[in-house]
């Protein structure tokens, strides 16, 4: 399979490279490497050509740029599709960084920035990479609808994300709350100020080793009353273990 794919050490090269640009095309939140390929896709694809490049070279070099994309694409597939798609996912995704956050495997809250962060997400990322696939027609006359999708997404989005946010945060609550680590953990607040979940966390440790610290002097200490209480006990004791005196009876006369 190798050899009819790759045709022998060169091919195999080239597969490897590219098969490896695909997996670091869905790395989204490098700069450099998102500045990296939109340079990359503006050559392929924009008004400036070199002329000391061979027509396969452009065409090698488009076909690489295209399937990065469409990895990308796959990746976030959810954001191009109807409404239930999108929630539906959206909503999983959701759930899924919540419960890293109550298993304290995530420092943050997800539900603070949802809203915004989808709004951001499809303004900067999403709808400008629908519009490339439409522009290099890889999906054909379906290119359109992808971007038709992502923008209805995003007007949805706008209008009724607030609500969406709130219905999955309950039910994050009502699957994770009884699996948090400590009750107070899973709320940001305390005491009228913010709070970071590692103070939340250290504050919760600190706490515990002065409940054990005060159970391990109440058990060495004994109180006042229980030292009355053992005391006559003791008496008790010794009192039922001392020899009972023989008595003599009186002599009768007859």
């Amino acid at each position: 399979l190798r050899q009819a794919a790759c045709g022998g050490p060169t091919g195999l090269k080239r597969f490897r490279q590219m098969l490896v640009n695909m997996v670091m095309a869905t790395d989204v939140i490098d700069k450099e490497l998102n500045g990296f390929r939109n340079a990359r896709w503006e050559r392929a694809f924009g008004g400036d050509t070199d002329l000391e490049e061979s027509e396969k070279d452009k065409v090698d070099r488009k076909a690489t740029i295209v399937i990065e994309h469409l990895i990308q694409a796959s990746d976030v597939a959810h954001t191009m599709q109807h409404w239930h798609i999108y929630r539906k996912w959206n909503s999983r995704l959701f759930l899924e960084m919540y419960g890293a956050f109550v298993a304290g495997r995530s420092d943050k809250d997800p539900s603070e920035t949802w809203y915004e962060g989808e709004l951001a997400f499809f303004d900067y990322y999403v709808i400008p990479l629908a519009k490339k696939l439409a522009e290099c027609g890889v999906f054909g006359v379906s290119s359109s609808e992808h971007l038709s999708y992502a923008e209805r997404n995003r007007k949805e989005w706008a209008d009724r994300g607030h609500d969406v946010v709130a219905e999955i945060l309950f039910q994050a609550k009502e699957k994770y709350g009884r699996h948090a680590m400590k009750p107070f953990t899973r709320d940001i607040r305390r005491t009228g100020r913010e709070m970071s979940r590692r103070n939340l966390l250290k504050a919760g440790m600190d706490m515990e080793e002065e409940e054990i610290d005060t159970k391990a002097t109440d058990q060495s200490t004994p109180t006042s009353e229980n030292h009355v209480k053992d005391s006559d006990m003791d008496d008790e004791k010794t009192q039922g273990n001392s020899v009972t005196p023989h008595i003599v009876p009186e002599r009768i006369e007859i």
